[in-house]
């Protein structure tokens, strides 16, 4: 026995040596993460010394009240504590868990750094991973987490001026994506705040070449995965080019959020025009994208853009809109949504896909009255659809608006809701009817807005083919539609297309009748 015993010492000596260094990590990690390691060591510090100067006293004492407050909710994680971890020889995957989790900061600490301008500012020409150049990064917000006070006040006080906001191009083997960039290249107005990232799919060597012939002005990534997709057994008529798409925008995300560590990104594709306030449009509405989370997108494009259908006039070019359908091509999201959108991307018609209820969760997008984007991609995977009857007709705006100089709380979920109502039920009542005779007279605008309602998505699509817009539903949404509520300019007058008084919510429909075309109508 005695034998044994001695035969396995080196083995429980090793165990036990294993386990108390375990221990002795765990125990200093939860040093460090504690208040007395942020008090008695000053690790995990939010405000680096050079950000505190110029402070009274009182001020460092109010920020120092509150954050050792937070601090029992929430740990700070600061490259300090990095750099003690690692020479201390602490397992160096530990390091690589806690990187991976970055820096996190609470909700009032922001809203002290938003006081004192010290915003998110990530540089992707700091180092591949992103370096923060101000070593801040707010932490993803929970589901319909309500904004700070603080947060409400930088969304009503204006854009935030520090905040590098990058435009990820999707590309693929479109040679005249040259077009799309020359004009994000033109019309942009500082580099540094917008970096162009051109994130390539299909291996097209032509088009690549072209992308690399801008130099500097573009950074040009590259989707490694050209296999051919998996299809699911079963699927009628697959398509693999929506396999290939919504595999492409899953790297890409990730790229942007995960190794460039960008908290926000707007997404265009390569075959799409901007206007000249492109650039200022998104600026001024990040704000209300980063303190409404009854939003989780903000898009330049309105479906129902074209010339007949939109107000041309200058107070048109300024006016915004909430709307339940998701309209993309050129829009922008946050790490926040893709934090939570990451683990379930679908495999193919991505848009489509976040458009169900799952996904948007009763959450809405900011869009304009005239779009500040324009395709010109008439071929493509989905072969030219809408393209002839809707899409070459959307007008793109040319009247510059200084959105960043604007008060746009409006748009606040606080104050849209009541405020449109209002504006919809002082609209003037319509039959069908009087709509066709409308059709037939000549444009005069008329400041009293008209509505008219549908009972069913069948008349719903009638008034459409009338009216000239577009008459699909995606997920039982019309497109552009607020509530049920459809908004179009029409002969010169403002029209509400008005749901029943007892709709309780988005449906879906069924199979639509065959349509016909919209000469006939």
């Amino acid at each position: 026995m005695l034998f044994g015993i001695m035969r396995y010492r080196r083995k429980i000596i090793s165990a036990a040596v294993v386990i108390s260094l375990t221990l002795w990590a765990a125990g200093f990690l939860l040093l460090v993460f504690s208040d007395f390691g942020v008090k008695r060591f000053g690790w995990g510090s939010p405000f680096p010394s050079s950000k505190l100067e110029g402070l009274s006293s009182k001020e460092l004492s109010t920020q120092l009240t509150e954050l050792e407050r937070q601090l029992e909710l929430q740990k700070i994680a600061r490259s300090v504590i990095f750099d003690k971890l690692r020479s201390l020889g602490i397992d160096t995957n530990i390091l690589k868990e806690l990187r991976a989790r970055r820096k996190f900061i609470t909700d009032e600490e922001l809203s002290a750094l938003l006081e004192q301008k010290y915003l998110v500012n990530n540089n992707p020409k700091d180092g591949a991973t992103g370096r923060l150049k101000n070593e801040v990064l707010m932490q993803p917000h929970s589901q319909h987490k309500q904004p700070s006070q603080a947060l409400k006040e930088e969304a009503r006080s204006g854009p935030l001026s520090n905040f590098q906001l990058p435009i990820l191009v999707m590309a693929c083997n479109r040679v005249n994506v040259t077009r799309a960039l020359d004009l994000l290249i033109n019309h942009r107005p500082d580099p540094e705040r917008f970096p162009i990232i051109v994130s390539q799919d299909c291996g097209d060597e032509t088009t690549a070449k072209l992308i690399r012939g801008y130099g500097n002005e573009v950074k040009l990534i590259q989707q490694p995965d050209q296999s051919f997709p998996k299809i699911p057994p079963g699927i009628r008529k697959p398509q693999p080019g929506y396999y290939r798409i919504a595999r492409h925008y899953h790297w890409a995300f990730d790229q942007i959020f995960y190794e460039f560590h960008f908290s926000a990104a707007v997404i265009v594709e390569d075959d799409l025009e901007i206007a000249s306030d492109f650039y200022e449009y998104f600026s001024a509405t990040l704000p209300l994208l980063i303190a409404d989370k009854t939003l989780f997108c903000v898009s330049a494009w309105n479906d129902n853009g074209k010339e007949k259908n939109i107000d041309l006039s200058e107070n048109g070019a300024m006016k915004l809109y909430r709307t339940d359908f998701f309209p993309g091509l050129g829009w922008m999201l946050t790490k926040d949504l893709w934090d939570e959108l990451s683990i379930k991307w679908p495999n193919a018609y991505w848009d489509d896909w976040l458009r169900e209820p799952e996904q948007r969760k009763s959450r809405q997008c900011i869009r304009p009255e005239i779009s500040r984007t324009k395709t010109f991609g008439k071929k493509g995977v989905s072969n030219g659809q809408y393209f002839e009857q809707h899409l070459k007709y959307i007008v793109l705006n040319d009247h510059f608006v200084p959105f960043t100089q604007m008060d746009l709380t409006y748009l606040l979920d606080e104050n849209y809701a009541a405020s449109f109502t209002t504006e919809v039920n002082r609209a003037r009542v319509v039959s069908l009817a009087e709509i066709r005779v409308l059709k037939q007279q000549e444009v005069v605008p008329i400041d009293q807005a008209l509505k008219i309602r549908y009972d069913s998505y069948q008349s719903y699509r009638q008034l459409a083919r009338i009216l000239g817009i577009m008459d699909d539903l995606k997920a039982g949404v019309p497109r552009t539609a607020y509530k049920g509520i459809v908004t179009v300019f029409f002969r010169g007058r403002r029209i509400f297309i008005v749901p029943p008084t007892s709709w309780k919510g988005y449906t879906v429909p069924p199979p639509p009748d065959k349509k016909r075309p919209l000469s006939e109508v």
